[in-house]
This record gives C-alpha cells, sequence and structure tokens, in this order.
C-alpha cells in the first residue's frame, strides 16, 4: 500500500495497539497484511477475534482482554464503514486525516473503553490515564501502593534487581516491556492466596494500560490524543465529525487546484456511462494532459485513480475490454483507503469488465468483493470461513454470472462511441423458463449424461435431477434402473433428494405437488453425506431444511439417518434446521402474528441478499441496487397485496397440511439429534438463538429439553435500537410467556453459574 496513503488500513491500527502494550512482538504475518490495501475479510476477522484476544488474554487477563478486543473491533467497524468507506480523502494528508481521527472517534473509544475498565474493575477514574506530562507508570505504582496494601509488601519482596527495575520504570528512565511486567506479576505460585493472585492481576492490568499510555505520550501524534481524551471526560472537546472535516479540507484543495480539476471536471462529465458520446479522440486527448498535469504535482498523486478510472471508462465506450479492465486494476489498488464511497462505483465498473473478459478475470474478481465486505458494501456470499486465496471460496458462480449479464445495465448501449458493439448474451437476467419440459428425452443409454434446459438460459445439470424437478417418477426410476449415480448434482448443487423433498416443501408459493412418490422412489438409494449435505448455491437449499419444511417428522428422522447434519446452514440468512422448525412451529400457533412481523422485517442486509438471490439479476447486483427496489415498490398498493397473498398462501398450506404436535415432535428429534440450541442467527435479530426463540413461543416442553441438551439461559442478544443486552428471562417476560417463565422459577435452583443444568 503506497505510504502516502491518507487513511491507514485496520492491520496498521491494529499494530500501533499492539506496540502500545509492547505486544506486538515479532509477527511478520501482521507486517504484510499492514502493507495492503486489498486484502481478504477473512484476515481481518481472524485477527480482531482470534490473535489479538489470544494474545492479550495471555498477558492481560480476560476482562481486560475483552474489554479492548471488543472496543478495537467497534472502533475498525465504524472506521472502515462509517468514514473510510464514505468519504473520498484524495489530496488530504495522512496527518491531518489522523488529527482528525484522534479528535473525534479514536479519542471517544479510547474514553469509552477506560470508563468501561473502571466500572468493571474498580479501576483509577478515567481521568487518572489522561493527566497532561508527567509519568503515568510511577502514578500508577503509587495509586496500586494507596490502594492495595499488601501489594507494597509483594513489592519489598521481590529482589533488589526487581526493585531497580520497577525504580527505572516509576521514574520515567524506561518503560517496562510486556514480559517483564509478566515475570513481576506472575500468579503461578500455589501458596498464594485467591485474593493475592487477583490483586496481581488487577495490577498487571493497570500496568499494561499505563505503559500504553506513556508509549503514546513518547510517540507523535499521542500528545493530541491524550489533550483530546482528557477534554472529552470532562465534556469540553469540540465536537467533530471526521467525515465533514475531511471532505472540508479535500473541498479546500479543489477550489485552488488548478487546470488539472476543470479537466478532470471535463472528462466527468462527458464520460459518464449513459451520456450519449461522439468524439472519442478529444476525450482521449484530454486523459492525457490531465495524466500530465498530475503527474507533475506532488500533492494530487492520491488523486491519480480518477484518471485511470476515466481512461478506463473510455477504453469500455471504445469497445477495448481488455485493457479498460487493466486500468480498472490500477485505479482500484490507487482507490483503496483513498477514494470513499468512489470506490464503490469504481467496483461495481470494474465487477461487469472482469466478468466479460474472454475468460473472466476470476482473481480480480475476488479481490474486488473482498474489497465489496471490507468497506461494508456487501455482504460474504461463499461461506468459507477461512482466509482462502481460491477463488470459488470468495465468490459463487451465480456472482460471476450476474456481474457478466449485468455490463448493459451499467454501460447502457447508448452511452458507448458511434461504431462500438458488443456482442454479449444476456438472456441469464430473470428466471429460468422452459416452455416444452415434455421434449427432453432421457438418455437410457448414458444414465448420467449432463443435459442443458432452459429457454431463456441454459442451465446444465445431470439428466436425473431434471426429472426429479419435474417430478417424472417413472423417469427417474428407469433411470436408476439403468445404472444412475443416485449422488450426482447440477452445477449450482441441486441433487436429486433435493427435488424430490422441495416437491413436498409446504413453504413454496406457488404450490409444489405434495407428491410423495419420488421422495419414496429416492430415498431408498444409497445416499453419501456429502450429497444429504450439498447445498445449492444462490437459495441455499439444504435437504435437511427442506425435510423440516415438509412439516413430516418421519422425512426429517429419515434424512437425518442418512448422514444429515443437524447444524448445517441454510437459506440465504442462514438459518439451522432447528430454527426454522421452531417460526414454523410460531406460525402455526399464531399465524397473524407471524405475518405481521414478516410483513415489518427490518430491511437487513440479509433481506437485502435475499432479494438479489431470488431475483436473477432482474433488480440488478448490488444491495444498493436491492434497496432502490423497494424504494420504489414499497408505497405500491399492488406489491403490498400481492406480499400479503403470498404469505396468506404460504401460511394457509402449512397449517392445512401439518400440525402442531408434528412439528414440536420434528423440534425434539433435531435438538436429540445434535442440533445446536445456542446457535447464534443473524437474522432476523442477530445472536438470537432456538433457546430464545423457543422462550418467545412460550414452547415449555421443547425448552426444558432444550436445557437438558445444553441450553444456555444466560446468553443475552444486543437489541439494535437500544444497544443493551436483552436476557432469555426478558424475552420470555415481554412475550408473556408464562410457561417459560414457571419452568424458569422451578428450575433455578439447577442452573449452574453459567445458565446451564
Amino acid at each position: 500500500m503506497p505510504a502516502e496513503t491518507p487513511y491507514p488500513n485496520p492491520f496498521e491500527i491494529i499494530r500501533y495497539v499492539l506496540r502500545c502494550l509492547d505486544l506486538k512482538q515479532s509477527n511478520k504475518r501482521l507486517d504484510d497484511l499492514a502493507g495492503k490495501s486489498i486484502y481478504d475479510p477473512r484476515e481481518l476477522t481472524r485477527e480482531l477475534e482470534q490473535s489479538v484476544p489470544s494474545t492479550l488474554k495471555k498477558y492481560m487477563g480476560p476482562v481486560a482482554s475483552d474489554k479492548i478486543s471488543t472496543s478495537l473491533s467497534t472502533f475498525i467497524d465504524c472506521y472502515l464503514h462509517d468514514i473510510v468507506g464514505k468519504t473520498a480523502a484524495d489530496g488530504v494528508s495522512r496527518a491531518d486525516v489522523l488529527g482528525l481521527l484522534i479528535r473525534s472517534c479514536i479519542k471517544e473509544h479510547l474514553v469509552g473503553f477506560v470508563t468501561e475498565l473502571n466500572q468493571e474493575l474498580k479501576a483509577p477514574h478515567p481521568s487518572f490515564w489522561f493527566s497532561p506530562g508527567g509519568n503515568t507508570v510511577g502514578a500508577t505504582f503509587a495509586w496500586l501502593e494507596e490502594h492495595q496494601p499488601d501489594l507494597t509488601a509483594y513489592l519489598a519482596s521481590l529482589s533488589k534487581e526487581n526493585r531497580d527495575r520497577i525504580s527505572s520504570w516509576r521514574n520515567g528512565n524506561e518503560l517496562p516491556s510486556a514480559q517483564s511486567i509478566q515475570l513481576l506479576f506472575s500468579t503461578n505460585d500455589p501458596s498464594e492466596t485467591c485474593a493475592t493472585s487477583r490483586n496481581k492481576d488487577f495490577a498487571k492490568t493497570l500496568l499494561f494500560m499505563a505503559r500504553a499510555v506513556d508509549f503514546i505520550k513518547r510517540h507523535e501524534p499521542g500528545e493530541m490524543l491524550i489533550d483530546e481524551a482528557r477534554l472529552s471526560i470532562w465534556s469540553a472537546e469540540e465536537d467533530i465529525h471526521p467525515g465533514i472535516e475531511i471532505k472540508r479540507i479535500r473541498d479546500q484543495l479543489l477550489l485552488s487546484s488548478g487546470n488539472e480539476n476543470q479537466l478532470i471536471g471535463k472528462l466527468r462529465r462527458v464520460l459518464k456511462p449513459n451520456v450519449k458520446k461522439s468524439d472519442s479522440l478529444d476525450h482521449q486527448e484530454t486523459i492525457k494532459q490531465s495524466r500530465e498535469i498530475i503527474k507533475g504535482s506532488s500533492s494530487r498523486q492520491s488523486a491519480g485513480y480518477w484518471i485511470d478510472w476515466l481512461d478506463a471508462r473510455w477504453h469500455v465506450f471504445s469497445g477495448n475490454l481488455a485493457e479498460a479492465n487493466r486500468l480498472y486494476k490500477e485505479t482500484f489498488e490507487k482507490a483503496s483507503f483513498v477514494a470513499g464511497d468512489n470506490l464503490k462505483h469504481i467496483i461495481k465498473e470494474a465487477l461487469v469488465v472482469a466478468a466479460n473478459q474472454s475468460k473472466a478475470d476470476a482473481v480480480f474478481l475476488k479481490q474486488l468483493k473482498w474489497s465489496l465486505i471490507n468497506f461494508g458494501y456487501d455482504i460474504p456470499s461463499a461461506s468459507s470461513p477461512k482466509p482462502s486465496h481460491k477463488v470459488l471460496e470468495t465468490i459463487e458462480g451465480w456472482e460471476i454470472e450476474q456481474w457478466e449479464n449485468a455490463f448493459f445495465q451499467v454501460f447502457p448501449e447508448e452511452g458507448l462511441y458511434p461504431g462500438t458493439e458488443f456482442d454479449f448474451n444476456d438472456d441469464s437476467t430473470g428466471p429460468l423458463i422452459l416452455t416444452n419440459p415434455e421434449k427432453i428425452n432421457p438418455d437410457y443409454r448414458y444414465p448420467d449424461r449432463t443435459i442443458k434446459v432452459g429457454d431463456t438460459w441454459k442451465r446444465s445439470m445431470p439428466q436425473i435431477v431434471w426429472f426429479a424437478l419435474d417430478e417424472n417418477i417413472e423417469v427417474c426410476r428407469k433411470l436408476l434402473e439403468k445404472g444412475a449415480n443416485i449422488n450426482v448434482k447440477s452445477e449450482v448443487g441441486d441433487t436429486p433428494i433435493l427435488m424430490a423433498l422441495e416437491a413436498l416443501n409446504l413453504t413454496a408459493v406457488p404450490y409444489r405437488s405434495l407428491n410423495d412418490k419420488l421422495y419414496l422412489l429416492l430415498s431408498k438409494e444409497r445416499h453419501n453425506a456429502e450429497t444429504i449435505n450439498t447445498r445449492t448455491q444462490k437459495k441455499r437449499l439444504l435437504p435437511i431444511i427442506s425435510a423440516v419444511e415438509t412439516g413430516r417428522v418421519e422425512i426429517v428422522d429419515k434424512i437425518l439417518s442418512m448422514g444429515a447434519n443437524p447444524n448445517g446452514r441454510g437459506k440465504t440468512d442462514e438459518q439451522s434446521p432447528l430454527n426454522v422448525c421452531l417460526k414454523l412451529i410460531g406460525i402455526i400457533k399464531n399465524p397473524g402474528l407471524s405475518k405481521n412481523e414478516q410483513l415489518n422485517i427490518p430491511i437487513t442486509t440479509e433481506v437485502l441478499d435475499s432479494i438479489r438471490r431470488y431475483s436473477q439479476g432482474s433488480f440488478g447486483f448490488t444491495l444498493e441496487d436491492q434497496i432502490k427496489v423497494l424504494e420504489r415498490m414499497g408505497p405500491s398498493v399492488l406489491f403490498q397485496q400481492t406480499r400479503e397473498s403470498h404469505i396468506d398462501l404460504m401460511y394457509q398450506r402449512i397449517i392445512e397440511n401439518t400440525s402442531l404436535e408434528e412439528m414440536r415432535r420434528i423440534a425434539s428429534l433435531l435438538i436429540k439429534a445434535g442440533a445446536d440450541v445456542n446457535a447464534e442467527h443473524r437474522s432476523p435479530i442477530n445472536g438470537y438463538t432456538p433457546l430464545m426463540l423457543a422462550a418467545e413461543l412460550d414452547e415449555a416442553d421443547l425448552f426444558e429439553i432444550m436445557l437438558v441438551h445444553g441450553g444456555d439461559t444466560a446468553k443475552t442478544y444486543i437489541d439494535p435500537k437500544s444497544g443493551r443486552e436483552i436476557s432469555i428471562k426478558e424475552i420470555a417476560s415481554y412475550f408473556d410467556s408464562r410457561g417459560i417463565l414457571l419452568l424458569m422459577s422451578r428450575i433455578a435452583p439447577t442452573i449452574n453459574g453459567k445458565g446451564k443444568m
């Protein structure tokens, strides 16, 4: 990453925090990541959720490490999504950016952290840490001697070498190292009392904090941070919004810039994708002039991405997609941690160009997807949790298809230069239409033959998958007799058994046949566990969840016996089978309430992603595109009526074809098969578990079974409105779940300190 990038990347921030605590040590991996503007978002997740917490916990104990890790994660999330991803900073120096960040969000998070530490550990008042000048380590020893008298005796018992070392720290001659603090306050002596051990851990935590403060004071712009934090504590600080201030500085720079700004402004107007164009040679000459001017201006180097971006567009409008792709790569690299929300538009254009190369530039597409996630423009599609350079562990095939077919959505034909034409096949936008499925004939000579189906666009699949989808039982039977492999799947993950289960799905609208003959035929075959646990890409259909949605306990039992994972995640919002089952119980118990909740479901990124996955690109391919569709369609009476009719039809089908008792039996079966009753879900409320849902629904018998199988009554979720932790008991109280409240009162003596029986 260029040294002059205005915004530091998150790994630079993590590295600085660890250096303050003397815990950075030798970490080549972190150093490498700190030098990158394009990185796998899972690398950041691993650093914040694994590496940093484990390092902190080793030296500082669980309370302080948890507080620091949480504060750091929250800050970085806000920093990337609300500042870096939204506010362009080209032309603004890193020093100016850091100053504004210190005067706003950095000091706020730092003060919030020490305030929480004071409340949790009875540490010194927050103002203690931000005294001007002085030696915070020395002040900390003095505070400990006053408030922890037994510590004085311990310090006096140390060797002369260690006492001299502490004296040097107290005098400010040197900063204590992490290793020295750890060794001096080790709690490994078995003869120590618990109280002494706790006091040592407390002292160790405070000294690490003091060490960090003194480190900050010694390095620019640390003095500013200490001053701003002190002012914040006494509510005397100036109210600064970094995004607004960065924009103000940038606007001033633009006003003072000369000819290059005028040229760029002209190019931005004439090279808009939807503007009719004529003089391509004049536009290219203007691009060359602008490039030369910026090249000769040291203050405008960070604006260089503009010229590459406009040059890339020029090559798109001229029909040269290979050169456009090269220029978009250069633009993308220069714009990261510089361009604010301009980066979002650069990526959108780059995606359709990279997808439409003679062979899709998969590596570039992967990097673009990484940045979409990093800056909060998109959410992950592939579910691989570990960092990976493999393309298909970041993006899925359907995404590449959507990007490929969205070219003219991004670059309308009327915006191309005269004479430029592209021979793209965009027929795969919209639903797969089959007008004459009966014309597809089985090939019994080659029972495992792969065929292509569809009038609007072609989908490849083994023929037995197609005939299972078509519910042609006799053809499937004959293909099996001829030796067809039951463990085959389509290019998107469709399997014969999944097609048979989907034919029985009570939640499908339009209605499915509910004919179980195909299922009975296929379920007799020997399936391997991989097939039973294969999830489709786009809609994330999963056999065990499809089985739950049949509302038939014997089918769920059969799919489990075939090797289904009771904790597999499916559906577009990554539901577990048990959660899906409990939601169906909620529909049967109170369809009116369930309908109201569904109609008023918050528009989360998961909801937007679901729309994208089901719309086949008809509404665009970004989450922002889906928002625009909802804003356009939301006020429509017809749209609302259609939604309500869809829900009514689905609920009618569920209520008519299963029962409350049957769904309870399915839930019990899943729990006994190992379903995680404490599994957190992101939708509709982040952090909600099946145990919480059972409490909400007042399913006392199921709740008790869940407790027997490890249910944790101490788990909470964060209310997105208030930011407050909500307990299971509060959930039960809010929904007037009297059976749950009575049960919790009755079993309270059997619950251990961790919320489990």
